[in-house]
């Protein structure tokens, strides 16, 4: 078979992939699928090797296959421009705790997950700073999972954390980050941390503590493992 690549976005849904962008995603990932970057296009964005995807024995790949190899067929050639235009690449959350002084809270830039600016609007997520971040543990169970996909806003400034009076938020405290519950006590000017899971305890920080700071608010769990 003759070399070809193929972006993600032309294979949801089809020859027994999964439904949406991100599991695809999260297929090429854990597959390793040999990738490259489109040349001329902004952002980062990648094509795959067919060969590498049918290697992988999926046994509907053969219809993927059949496609590329017909001279005639163009439904797959979806322009880059034209698709990217409609949609928001969204990175994941990095958090840099080398110096607990100076917390740097950035984007990794990778396209981890891809939204239609339809479904970021219709969430009222237009002039927010999106980022995907993933659950570590339990401790957030069962409305959050060990492993699920997040979409959060990004808290840049103190006038943004002001704004943190209650909700699921992802934290960093005594430099651990964590996803919790946060209920603001005004009397107290405090916050109480809960875990929905009854195995973790509560505790309480003062808002001012120079130990804690709010990173992201949850916006919606995207995927769950």
């Amino acid at each position: 078979m003759k070399e070809l690549w193929i972006q993600l976005k032309d294979i949801v849904g089809k020859y027994g992939m999964p439904s949406t962008i991100q599991g695809v995603t999260y297929k090429a990932k854990t597959e390793n699928w040999v990738r490259r970057r489109v040349s001329g296009v902004k952002g980062r964005v990648y094509e795959y090797e067919v060969s590498t995807i049918l290697n992988k024995r999926n046994e509907k790949m053969e219809e993927l296959a059949a496609d590329y190899n017909n001279d005639n067929n163009q439904k797959l050639k979806i322009p880059v421009d034209d698709f990217f235009k409609d949609h928001t690449i969204i990175g994941e959350l990095k958090v840099d705790t080398s110096n607990i002084d100076d917390i740097k809270i950035s984007t990794d830039g990778a396209a981890w997950i891809i939204l239609s600016n339809e479904f970021v609007e219709r969430q009222g997520l237009s002039n927010v700073d999106l980022a995907t971040f993933t659950a570590t543990d339990d401790s957030m169970s069962d409305a959050i999972k060990n492993g699920d996909t997040l979409l959060v806003s990004i808290h840049n400034d103190s006038t943004e954390q002001a704004k943190a009076l209650g909700g699921i938020y992802i934290i960093l405290f005594n430099g651990v980050i964590m996803v919790k519950r946060l209920q603001y006590n005004p009397v107290d000017v405090s916050y109480s941390v809960i875990s929905d899971n009854q195995n973790y305890k509560a505790f309480t920080v003062q808002k001012e503590d120079p130990n804690f700071k709010v990173i992201a608010k949850l916006e919606r769990v995207l995927s769950k493992r």
